[in-house]
């Protein structure tokens, strides 16, 4: 187990969540079609970019989060591949945006569904910094560190 990595996604988690759980309906936060936007889009542009086995590759390299993964099944495009993840991720976040958008404005003359729009339009922004921000970017990162550790050793030993 990565000690750091359940402690650091523990705080993660407790940051965002106390205050959600404060508004009083936690429930506001939750929206399946913001989900599914953020992580289709960012999934579709990730296997037209890297195509299928480095999109299976992902779910493995997730796992550096809260796992001690043997280095030796770390390559150094797993990096590469959850930071161009993180970047299709907000491209999805950015057009759940503007659905959004469009939705507020086209009810624009019932203002009780105005606060619909902007709700789709904030919250698929919303779980696009979290999955990249709280998830990718750090493993990436992890994998970044734990490969450099590989190639310290490799220059101490030499």
């Amino acid at each position: 187990m990565n000690i750091s990595g359940i402690i650091g996604l523990a705080v993660l988690v407790l940051a965002v969540g106390m205050p959600m759980a404060m508004t009083g309906d936690p429930g506001l936060f939750i929206n399946p079609p913001s989900i599914t936007i953020c992580l289709g889009i960012g999934m579709g542009l990730e296997l037209m970019t890297y195509g299928l086995r480095a999109c299976i590759r992902i779910k493995e390299s997730l796992h550096v989060l809260i796992m001690n993964v043997p280095r030796h099944k770390l390559e150094p495009e797993d990096a590469a591949v959850l930071r161009s993840f993180a970047m299709h991720i907000y491209v999805g976040g950015v057009l759940g945006t503007v659905i959004g958008l469009i939705q507020m404005l086209a009810t624009v003359e019932d203002l009780s569904q105005v606060g619909i729009g902007i709700a789709y339009a904030l919250i698929t922004t919303f779980y696009a910094i979290i999955i990249s921000e709280g998830i990718l970017r750090p493993c990436a990162h992890r994998i970044e560190f734990l490969l450099a550790q590989d190639e310290d050793a490799g220059e101490t030993e030499q």
